[in-house]
């Protein structure tokens, strides 16, 4: 297969759909997006770190994604994997957009588990994914983003 040319631009595919776009929320895992959402709860809106403070330890609340969809097969693995001991914790961003795709918040999630997830393969014949009811997401910290 030949080399791709250093002066060629990179063209993207114009009729490719964006499987996010339709979701005020977006979740990054390793640098792409992977998963949208119609609603997310549990994120702070101060912009300092707000954690709930019990004698002897710090624990922010779980993060829950509500009504959305995941098209990405490494993040999919993850998830499969992710509360077994031993899986890595990732760093998460999530981000929230308006109408027109400006991103308005963004919020990174350190050290990453999944709590609980309800979700079934998609619906659509042409898709391959997951619809998700709700993924619930444990962060041992997190910050809002500037």
């Amino acid at each position: 297969m030949p080399e791709p040319s250093k002066d060629k631009p990179i063209t993207v595919n114009p009729t490719r759909s964006d499987p996010y776009k339709n979701f005020k929320f977006h979740l990054t895992f390793e640098g792409r997006v992977v998963a949208g959402a119609s609603s997310v709860s549990g994120l702070p809106l101060a912009s300092h770190d707000t954690p709930i403070k019990s004698p002897g330890y710090h624990k922010f609340e779980d993060i829950t994604l509500e009504r959305g969809v995941i098209h990405d097969s490494g993040f999919e693995n993850w998830l499969s994997g992710a509360s077994k001991p031993g899986i890595a914790k990732p760093n998460l961003v999530l981000k929230l957009h308006d109408e027109t795709g400006r991103a308005l918040s963004s919020w990174t999630l350190y050290n990453c588990r999944v709590s609980k997830m309800e979700a079934k393969p998609a619906s659509d014949a042409k898709a391959n994914g997951l619809t998700v009811a709700r993924l619930v997401i444990h962060t041992e910290s997190l910050k809002l983003n500037p």
